[in-house]
């Protein structure tokens, strides 16, 4: 039986708490939610009604309570913004540099570990900025050179400099000791010239030692060797190949997706392979395919041959054909991962980081007109295609950033962007999907990146900067490697067994720790120990570190191109913080002989590696020659001997000493 429609309870009554945040409606709804649904006339006067008793349907009769509309007032909104900028000042003020999603990756014991290595107020930071020695900044910023010297540089990318350039470190810096007409680039604290220019200053010896070989140089310029030393890498043939060389392209695009797929996962290997089955493309994306299908062929080259052959050159001038000028103008993914792998690894791997940073440079801004910046959502209904385009979208621009941050960690340079800028989610957009050992290699190479780019861009604003930040960096960096994912905690493994993403990111993390403490072994080794107790502990700690390096890296190296590659450059920046602390006057007699020892592992590990990477031989021919000018006599040196800044940097000719940093 049809019932009278009161007025409802929730109009002030009884009901009306239920929802307190919205407003009931005095009107009087006319229509019940099923009239409403079959969208006919209602009487609008009993329950059940007309309609629904007609329908048969008298149990969905009811009558909706009208609730208002809210509009958001100018007020309302301006108020919302002002308590959204307090949040984010309160979030910069207890995590600074720290992005919101970032953020919300972590625990809660991790966010209270943050903030217990943190300046707490921008107050206390400032006080920390304050109380930095600048009598020491103003030491590292005279080695880093003249901030009014116009830097001058060739790396052409042709056949003759090629070949001329192919078998020289001119990265490592070598030759730049020597040759006063070579051009020169900027680099920063944390590069190797910079660490060179403190060993000259404080070891009149070398000094001496560069200057006599100089002239030697100069004397007989095309026939006298580099460094007038005994028996040296540089004077040994290059021992006769015991390796088949691997041409075949199928093997080469195994080795690539073996070797170098798990350190840059930005390559879609099915959609690859596909393509490469079917004779590639043959639409408007054929030159952008065969070019990356060329890069993928020269690394696949280099994974799976050793040094001793260069057929990987055969493989980037057919990729070069198709990456002219005009290449910057097609806005294509395979052109843009084509150009990461060019720039961002093969130019680094012929000593040329220059050209390299340049053409990175270049892809940062397709990469950006392309979108790839953008956060995409991670939408469940949306279709396999999509979200597989988005998976390889959102590993291509990260993978672009881990090699921009990895490029300037020994060049002193800060990276094209740094974390916290509106885009992707550091951590879900990456890991969203199928979980592999690829994602997880990548996620943990991002989330490493972030705080690595963090600290060069502190230390590209100051080269020395404040205790409590390097102490804050330092515990980022620790937190990192101990949480890192089980998959690359592999002590338990025959070393040849591990992959060389996990060696990698190894070496990467304890090169990042050297660098972050090495402007206190600088400060402590040219004020000859004279120093506050947290850059002598800084200090020391770099120095741990560098033992560390050789220690892991003489453990876990094994014979591999791209593995004896990095870990060559990473062991000689490891050499050169041991051979500063032995020049020092403050070491004692034991810590002598156990740098002594170390170096003298390195060197036999330089052996090792050498048929792997030959260009490393004059990386340890300048190892050698600092070891022998700290041997020789003291005699005719007083106590007070010293030289000037600008004679100094005249005596070296420093130039080109850039780094295979990547």
């Amino acid at each position: 039986m049809a019932e009278k429609r009161t007025k409802p309870l929730s109009e002030g009554g009884i009901g009306g708490g239920d929802k307190p945040t919205l407003a009931v409606s005095a009107r009087k709804t006319r229509s019940c939610a099923e009239c409403r649904r079959r969208r006919i006339r209602c009487d609008g006067e009993q329950v059940p009604c007309a309609q629904c008793v007609y329908y048969q349907v008298p149990e969905r009769c009811y009558y909706p309570q009208r609730q208002y509309r809210r509009v958001t007032t100018v007020k309302a909104y301006e108020s919302l913004s002002d308590a959204y900028s307090t949040v984010e000042r309160i979030l910069e003020r207890l995590f600074p540099g720290l992005s919101i999603q970032y953020l919300d990756t972590l625990s809660r014991d991790e966010l209270i570990s943050l903030i217990c290595h943190q300046p707490v107020t921008e107050s206390a930071h400032a006080e920390a900025e304050q109380n930095s020695d600048p009598a020491a900044t103003e030491i590292l910023l005279g080695f880093e050179g003249s901030r009014t010297q116009e830097f001058i540089w060739n790396e052409r990318f042709d056949g003759e400099n090629q070949q001329r350039q192919v078998g020289i470190d001119d990265v490592n810096g070598v030759t730049a000791l020597f040759d006063t007409d070579s051009g020169r680039s900027y680099l920063g604290i944390s590069s190797v010239p910079a660490i060179l220019h403190v060993m000259a200053y404080t070891s009149p010896h070398l000094s001496c030692a560069i200057q006599t070989a100089k002239m030697a140089v100069n004397q007989e310029p095309t026939n006298a060797p580099l460094l007038d030393l005994p028996l040296l890498f540089s004077h040994v043939p290059r021992p006769p190949t015991t390796q088949r060389q691997v041409t075949d392209e199928a093997a080469l695009i195994d080795a690539y997706f073996r070797f170098l797929h798990p350190i840059l996962p930005m390559v879609d290997e099915t959609d690859f392979r596909q393509c490469y089955t079917h004779g590639g493309r043959t639409d408007h994306a054929r030159g952008p395919w065969l070019a990356l299908m060329n890069m993928v062929l020269a690394f696949g080259y280099i994974s799976c041959n050793d040094d001793n052959k260069a057929g990987h050159l055969y493989f980037s001038q057919r990729a070069l054909e198709h990456m002219s000028i005009s290449c910057f103008g097609v806005g294509h993914l395979y052109m843009l991962q084509a150009l990461i792998l060019f720039g961002g690894w093969y130019l680094h791997f012929l000593n040329k980081p220059n050209m390299a940073n340049a053409i990175l440079g270049a892809a940062h801004r397709m990469a950006l007109a392309m979108g790839l910046h953008r956060e995409i959502p991670l939408d469940k209904t949306a279709s396999a295609d999509s979200q597989w385009l988005a998976g390889v979208r959102t590993r291509t621009w990260w993978c672009l950033f881990c090699l921009d941050t990895w490029a300037g960690t020994t060049l002193g340079r800060p990276p094209c962007h740094v974390p916290g800028m509106a885009g992707l989610n550091e951590a879900s957009a990456i890991c969203h999907g199928f979980l592999n050992y690829g994602t997880i290699s990548m996620e943990a190479s991002v989330t490493f990146s972030i705080i690595a780019a963090r600290i060069q861009g502190r230390i590209a604003k100051t080269p020395l900067i404040p205790p409590a930040a390097v102490k804050q960096f330092d515990a980022e960096l620790l937190n990192w490697y101990d949480n890192h994912h089980l998959v690359f905690q592999g002590d338990h493994e025959p070393y040849e067994k591990i992959p060389v993403a996990a060696l990698l990111i190894e070496y990467r993390y304890l090169n990042t720790r050297m660098l972050l403490h090495r402007p206190s072994l600088l400060v402590q080794c040219v004020k000859a120990g004279n120093v506050h107790s947290d850059m002598a502990s800084f200090a020391k700690i770099c120095c741990c570190v560098a033992k560390q390096t050789v220690d892991t890296i003489a453990k876990t190296w094994y014979p591999n191109q791209l593995l004896s590659w990095k870990a060559s450059w990473f062991l000689f920046q490891a050499c050169l913080v041991l051979l500063l602390n032995l020049l020092s006057t403050s070491v004692s007699p034991s810590e002598a002989n156990e740098l002594e020892d170390y170096i003298a592992r390195s060197m036999d590990l330089f052996a090792k590696m050498y048929p792997w990477r030959t260009a490393l031989k004059q990386g340890q021919d300048l190892i050698q020659f600092i070891l022998l000018s700290r041997n020789q006599s003291n005699e005719g040196w007083g106590s007070n001997w010293f030289i000037s800044d600008d004679e100094l940097v005249s005596l070296l000719g420093i130039s080109e000493l850039t780094g295979e940093c990547t």
